[in-house]
């Protein structure tokens, strides 16, 4: 039997500050359940991945992931499990705060972590670096627990940003420009050495009512 493990690595279903307009960052502090629309999107993602083996779900600690990850993981008759280490990024002071509304207020702050999220932290808060540092450990020990088997892993925008990045050997200044839907799916491929394959990044055709403009 193979030992190839397969991620469906998630984002949650949108929350009520992700549906606002501007959008309001939302990262660690703010522990949100998902919005009524978030609950139909994890029910579409469920969807998609019901007719795929399933052998566990996990998700982050915080609720909306865990939320999510309930809905996934119901038809295949599975308890999910919260992982410490893939919480959201840390936005520190801008917590709760539009785009708009920082780069008026922190202009410096603003232009510097736009520049290198990398290694210039949210006010207050992490970089994509200490994102990496706490949830690359706590992939990888989920991918060595399941070989030759098949994992759901739900957690969150930047998180997903900064796994997928490493995954494709790119830097982590290019992450930022990894989109990532809310409840998409990211199916990453890992074998033992450190070998990954990275089948599709942001699968999100199943949840394109609530993610793509209607014409």
């Amino acid at each position: 039997m193979s030992d190839e493990t397969v991620v469906y690595l998630a984002r949650h279903g949108a929350t009520p500050l992700n549906l606002e307009v501007p959008i309001r960052l939302q990262g660690n502090q703010i522990d949100s359940p998902l919005a009524p629309i978030g609950v139909e999107q994890a029910t579409a993602l469920s969807e998609a991945l019901s007719h795929v083996k399933v052998d566990a779900v996990y998700s982050s600690i915080m609720r909306r992931a865990r939320q999510t990850s309930e809905i996934v993981a119901a038809p295949h008759r599975l308890t999910p499990r919260a992982v410490e280490g893939m919480q959201e990024i840390s936005v520190g002071q801008w917590e709760g705060m539009s785009w708009a509304e920082i780069q008026t207020r922190f202009p410096v702050e603003f232009k510097a972590f736009f520049d290198n999220p990398a290694a210039v932290p949210y006010l207050g808060g992490e970089c994509y670096l200490d994102v990496l540092a706490r949830a690359k450990p706590a992939f990888e020990s989920l991918v060595a627990s399941h070989p030759g088997q098949s994992i759901v892993v739900v957690t969150h925008n930047v998180v997903n940003r900064v796994l997928v990045a490493n995954c494709l050997g790119l830097t982590l200044e290019r992450a930022k420009f990894l989109h990532q839907s809310n409840c998409c799916f990211n199916e990453i491929r890992c074998r033992p050495g450190g070998i990954v394959d990275v089948y599709s990044v942001n699968n999100d055709r199943h949840v394109w009512n609530w993610t793509k403009p209607k014409t």
